[in-house]
């Protein structure tokens, strides 16, 4: 006679099957069944009618032994565990006989292993896969990074596979999560970035069996709360005049940027490089070391990382010093460029090339620093000058490549005027501005001075900021068309002309996905973003003592991590 006991997990059965010997119990070889839903080895009863009987086979000569299914399914004789079964007898069958008695309307059965919120796993039917009732997390632990203390980490140790991400949420009725992953038992550690500095925080670790396709296997823990921690002092913060959330642009929700500390003016001295949310709440921040200036803080070319400058020449006027810092959000290194002469722009491109403008012996280089570590000097502007005959100082602001036709807009404002260089020979294929050789401006008044952040737009415009005209009256973004058969610059667009808000140096403008405009206004230290209308959606602005350097609005702050 074979005695048949029932074991539950949860509010399902599985089954198990054993002839009793002196001291030992006796395995019994049955099929094998590949479960539905992925490839699991498991041992079935058939019964009569053609269906099965999931179950898992014991192998033990401790009577008191039984199988651990804490994940579901038996693994071999390790997963033995202390007797938890039902002694309750659900009937009894001879023979072939399959059929089973429940012999009453017991249901009370112990569960399985237990977690954190855990009732156990079931099984969808008899035979189908496992189904979690809750989230299989333990060990559950915090912490905030050393450096940067709006870095919150969340770790545990996943008790089964499945797909984990991390919900938190600090502005009511908004979550937002980090990347999902699918994950395997084991420890887990989970980033949260965009979290504001003194900011309390919910967060709860989420777990999905179903793979994104079954809203009911997805569970969380309880929600718990965190902290952030203070916002130094030194850092600027800035005040938000206007914030139109319908009509800014919807792809970026924080901008990179970098600024003298505060209590600190002009050039010198300690300055940040942070990053800063739509309602003006800074969300990571990193300080440079004294005496060396971060004017150009933007993302590298693959946009995964930071690139930080290091320059010497404005605070100490020793440029030999120069560096550009390539780093991830968390303060990981990836790669660090010496850049001797840096004192203002740089420029990575798509091979890890980085490009600098060098103040050296009174003279403006473009100078390129080659991954296998070479450098050359694609461009001399004084001999440039003689070339064409003219006498002026040289000093750049801007470098911009190309890529299409691997060309470098290089901006001069001591020229007022951008020339664009031939990356491989270092020739001047055309100049825009106020030198000997330049192109004309259509309508005469359109003309730039003093212009910063000169690019070209996907259009194939040429977009800047510039004062409206030479007295300095105020700084203003043109947009001009390239006529290459008059050699003119025809603009096309303008914001700011008749406003008198005036960056005296510095400042840039950026065409965003949107089609909206984002203006930086450099030593006057705001930026304003505005509709090809001109209607200003957002105004950002720090105080007066502070310069801002490059601003990068930014899409994702996850594609910054380690």
């Amino acid at each position: 006679m074979t005695r048949r006991r029932r074991r539950r997990s949860g509010s399902s059965a599985t089954w198990s099957e054993a002839r009793q010997t002196p001291g030992c119990v006796e395995q019994v070889t049955l099929p094998v069944l590949e479960f539905t839903g992925g490839p699991r080895s498991g041992y079935v009863l058939p019964t009569p009618g053609g269906s099965v009987l999931a179950f898992l086979a014991l192998v033990a000569c401790n009577p008191s032994a039984v199988l651990d299914v804490s994940d579901g399914y038996y693994t071999g004789p390790d997963d033995i565990a202390p007797d938890t079964t039902d002694d309750t007898d659900y009937g009894t069958t001879s023979g072939d006989d399959t059929s089973v008695s429940t012999g009453g309307d017991d249901t009370s059965a112990p569960t399985g292993p237990t977690h954190t919120g855990d009732t156990g796993p079931t099984h969808t039917g008899d035979t189908g896969p496992i189904v979690y009732d809750s989230v299989q997390v333990d060990g559950i632990e915090t912490r905030v990074h050393s450096d940067y203390g709006t870095l919150f980490y969340v770790s545990w140790e996943q008790l089964v596979a499945a797909t984990v991400w991390v919900e938190f949420s600090f502005d009511e009725g908004e979550w937002r999560s980090s990347p999902p992953i699918d994950a395997a038992a084991g420890p887990q550690e989970h980033l949260l970035l965009g979290i504001p500095y003194d900011e309390d925080f919910t967060w709860r670790i989420v777990n999905d069996f179903g793979g994104g396709e079954d809203p009911e296997a997805v569970f969380h823990t309880e929600d718990a709360e965190g902290e952030t921690e203070e916002v130094p002092d030194e850092v600027p913060l800035p005040s938000v005049t206007i914030a139109d959330e319908i009509n800014w642009d919807q792809d970026t929700p924080w901008v990179l940027t970098s600024m003298s500390e505060n209590g600190s003016y002009g050039l010198g001295g300690i300055w940040w490089a942070f990053i800063v949310d739509r309602q003006g709440r800074v969300v990571w921040a990193r300080e440079t070391p004294r005496y060396h200036m971060s004017m150009h803080t933007q993302l590298n070319y693959d946009k995964d990382a930071l690139l930080i400058d290091y320059n010497t020449y404005w605070a100490t006027y020793d440029a030999s010093g120069g560096q550009i810092y390539e780093l991830k959000i968390d303060g990981t290194e990836v790669a660090i460029y010496d850049t001797p002469g840096l004192h203002h722009p740089f420029y990575q491109l798509a091979d890890g090339t980085m490009l600098w403008g060098a103040y050296i012996n009174n003279n403006e280089l473009l100078e390129e620093l080659s991954p296998d570590g070479s450098t050359r000097t694609i461009w001399d502007c004084r001999d440039y000058l003689e070339s064409i005959g003219d006498n002026d100082s040289c000093g750049s602001n801007t470098v911009y490549w190309n890529e299409p036709e691997d060309t470098v807009l290089f901006s001069m404002f001591t020229l007022d005027s951008v020339v664009e260089i031939d990356r491989t020979s270092g020739e001047v294929l055309r100049t825009f501005g106020h030198t000997s050789d330049a192109w004309s401006f259509d309508p005469i008044d359109s003309a730039f001075w003093y212009q910063h952040g000169s690019y070209y737009t996907p259009e194939g415009t040429l977009l800047l900021s510039t004062h409206d005209q030479r007295n300095e009256r105020s700084t203003v973004v043109r947009e001009y068309e390239l006529d290459e058969e008059t050699e003119t610059l025809v603009e096309i667009w303008n914001f700011g002309l008749d406003d008198p808000l005036l960056g005296q140096q510095m400042g840039e403008a950026h065409r965003l996905a949107s089609g909206n405009i984002l203006h930086n206004y450099g030593t006057t230290p705001r930026l304003r973003e505005a509709t090809h209308d001109g209607e200003i959606v957002w105004d950002i602005e720090w105080e007066r003592t502070n310069y801002i350097g490059r601003s990068t609005m930014l899409t994702d702050l996850y594609a910054l991590a380690p």
